[in-house]
C-alpha cells in the first residue's frame, strides 16, 4: 500500500532530500581541502600575524572597509597554531557553503522553481569556481556567511513590500541590520541582496515586472544602507590611519573612482570570465555558448512582452551585483571578487534554459548535465590546487630542515614567478600559481611561518630573495657562500607528481 503524503509533507521530504544530496555533492567536491595540510596566499600572512604577534596587520582589512571581517579574522586565526589547523576553518566554510546552497534551494522553491530545477540551481552555486576557492582558502571563511545574510535581507525587503504589509517595519529593520552586517564583513558578498531581485523578476515562466513600489523600495533601501555604511567607513578609516599610517595605502585602493570608461572595460572582462562558468579549458567556447543562450532568452521575453525591461533589468542586475568593484579605484580580476556575478550568471543560464526549453524533462536533463560538468571540473581544480599548495609547504619545510637550523638568522631563496607556472587551471592565479610566486611578501611570510613551525620557535629570520625570472639579481645572495640559496621553484617541481611537468615550465 502506497503511503499518501500531504502537500506540506511532500515539500518537507523534497527539502530534506535536497539537503542530503547537496551535502554529498559538497563532500565529494571539496573533501581534499579537509584532509590536507596546506596554506594559500593570505593564509600564511594571517598565521604569521598570530605566530609573531604583529596584530596591526589585521588593520589593513579594516582599512579596506571590512571591520567585522577584521574582528572575525583576529579571533579565528588566534586559535590556529599551524597550517594543519586551517582544516578546521575550511570545514566551517564548507558547512557554510552547504547551508548557502540549501538556502538557495528554499528560495528558488518559494519563487516558483520546480524541485529539480531548484536543486540544480543550488548545486550549480555550490560547484561554482568562486565558491570552490572560498572553501579552499581559509582566510575567506566569513564570505559565504555574509552572502547568506544579504540574501536573507533581500527576501525580507521583498516580503515587506509585496508579500505581507503586516509588520513591514520590523522586516525592514531586520533586513537593514543583516545587510549592514554583510557590508561590514565583505562588500562583494553583500551584493547577494540583488540575487533575490533576480529570483523575483526572472521567474521560470518568464520576466515579470515587480511593480514600481517594490522596485523603488529595493533600490532606495539599498542606497540608504550603502550611504550609512560609507559614512561609518570614513569615520572608522580615520581612526585606523591615525593609529597606523600603513593603512593609508589600503584606503587609497578602496577610494572612489571617476574613470567610467576604464570600469566599463573592466566589467566586460569580468563578465567574460564569469560566462566561462567552469574550470576546463573550454572557456572561450563556453563564454560564447552561455552568452548566446542567455541573450536568446532575454530577447524572446522582450519580444513576447513587447518591452525592453527584460534586457534592461538583466543589465542593471549585472552592474548592481558588481558594484563594489566598479565604484573603487582598484580593478582586480580575482575569482573571489566575482562571487555574486558568477552566481548571477549561473542563475541566468538556468533561467534561460527554462524559458527556451519549456518542456520540464528537457531543461531538467540539460541542467543535470551542467551540474555534472561543474562538479567534475571543480573537483579536479580543487585537487590540483590542494596538491600544488601542499607540495609547496612540504618543499619549503624539507629544504629548511636540510639546509638551515633553528639558530639561522637569514634565509636565502630564489622565488618562482607566475610566468613560469600554469597549474592546469584556467581560472587566474588563485587556482594555478603557488603562493610564493604571487607576491614577494607572500614568499617571505611563507618561509618565516614554516621556519617557525619546522623548528618550533618564534624567532623571525630575515629572508633574502630574488625572482626566478632574473637570476642576475641573485648576485647579492651568491656573495654569501655560507648561506645556502634555496631555489623554491625547482624544489616545488621535485615535489609535484610527474603529470605536472606538462603544465609547469622549468
Amino acid at each position: 500500500m502506497l503511503v499518501q503524503f500531504s502537500e506540506a509533507q511532500r515539500i518537507k521530504l523534497q527539502y530534506c532530500l535536497a539537503g542530503v544530496l547537496l551535502a554529498l555533492l559538497a563532500g565529494g567536491i571539496y573533501y581534499p581541502t579537509l584532509v590536507s595540510c596546506y596554506g594559500l596566499q593570505d593564509d600564511y600572512s594571517y598565521l604569521w600575524v598570530v605566530t609573531f604577534e604583529h596584530w596591526h596587520y589585521f588593520d589593513l582589512i579594516g582599512a579596506m572597509g571590512r571591520p567585522l571581517y577584521q574582528l572575525l579574522s583576529q579571533q579565528v586565526f588566534a586559535l590556529a597554531d599551524s597550517i594543519c589547523d586551517l582544516n578546521n576553518i575550511r570545514a566551517f566554510t564548507l558547512l557554510t557553503a552547504w547551508g548557502l546552497a540549501l538556502q538557495c534551494y528554499g528560495m528558488a522553491r518559494r519563487y516558483d522553481w520546480s524541485a529539480i530545477m531548484a536543486f540544480v540551481l543550488a548545486a550549480a552555486w555550490l560547484s561554482a569556481p568562486a565558491i570552490g576557492l572560498i572553501v579552499a582558502w581559509a582566510v575567506t571563511f566569513p564570505y559565504l556567511f555574509a552572502l547568506s545574510l544579504s540574501l536573507l535581507a533581500g527576501e525580507l525587503v521583498w516580503q515587506a513590500v509585496a508579500k505581507s504589509r503586516f509588520r513591514a517595519g520590523w522586516r525592514l529593520f531586520v533586513a537593514a541590520v543583516l545587510l549592514f552586517t554583510s557590508l561590514l564583513v565583505y562588500q562583494h558578498a553583500a551584493m547577494g541582496y540583488w540575487l533575490v531581485v533576480a529570483l523575483v523578476c526572472f521567474s521560470p515562466r518568464g520576466f515579470r515586472w515587480p511593480g514600481w513600489p517594490a522596485l523603488l523600495l529595493w533600490i532606495g533601501f539599498f542606497i540608504s544602507l550603502l550611504l550609512i555604511y560609507y559614512l561609518f567607513y570614513r569615520i572608522y578609516l580615520q581612526h585606523l590611519i591615525v593609529a597606523d599610517s600603513m593603512n593609508l595605502h589600503a584606503a587609497e585602493r578602496a577610494s572612489i573612482t571617476t574613470d567610467i570608461l576604464a570600469k566599463l572595460r573592466f566589467l566586460y572582462e569580468s563578465l567574460q570570465l564569469t560566462l566561462s562558468i567552469g574550470q576546463f579549458r573550454l572557456w572561450p567556447v563556453l563564454t560564447y555558448v552561455v552568452s548566446a543562450v542567455i541573450s536568446a532568452a532575454l530577447l524572446r521575453e522582450a519580444w513576447r512582452q513587447r518591452s525592453v525591461w527584460p534586457v534592461l533589468g538583466a543589465l542593471a542586475l549585472v552592474v548592481a551585483v558588481y558594484l563594489p568593484s566598479l565604484l573603487v579605484v582598484e580593478s582586480l580580476l580575482k575569482v573571489r571578487l566575482l562571487i555574486v556575478l558568477g552566481l548571477l550568471v549561473l542563475f541566468g543560464l538556468l533561467w534561460a534554459l527554462q524559458v527556451l526549453l519549456p518542456r520540464h524533462q528537457w531543461h531538467s536533463v540539460v541542467g543535470l548535465v551542467l551540474i555534472a560538468y561543474l562538479a567534475i571540473s571543480e573537483h579536479i581544480a580543487i585537487q590540483r590546487l590542494v596538491e600544488l599548495n601542499q607540495a609547496e609547504a612540504r618543499a619549503v619545510q624539507t629544504a629548511l630542515q636540510e639546509h638551515y637550523s633553528a639558530a639561522s638568522n637569514q634565509i636565502a631563496i630564489v622565488r618562482p614567478v607566475p610566468a613560469n607556472w600554469d597549474g592546469g587551471a584556467s581560472w587566474l592565479i588563485e587556482y594555478g600559481t603557488p603562493t610564493m610566486a604571487t607576491w614577494a611578501d607572500f614568499a617571505r611570510v611563507l618561509v618565516q611561518q614554516l621556519f617557525a613551525e619546522t623548528f618550533k620557535t618564534q624567532r623571525l629570520p630575515d629572508v633574502l630573495q630574488c625572482p626566478e625570472a632574473n637570476r642576475s639579481d641573485c648576485a647579492t645572495l651568491q656573495e654569501q657562500p655560507a648561506l645556502p640559496v634555496l631555489d623554491l621553484g625547482h624544489l616545488l617541481r621535485e615535489q609535484l607528481a610527474p603529470d605536472w611537468s606538462k603544465t609547469v615550465s622549468d
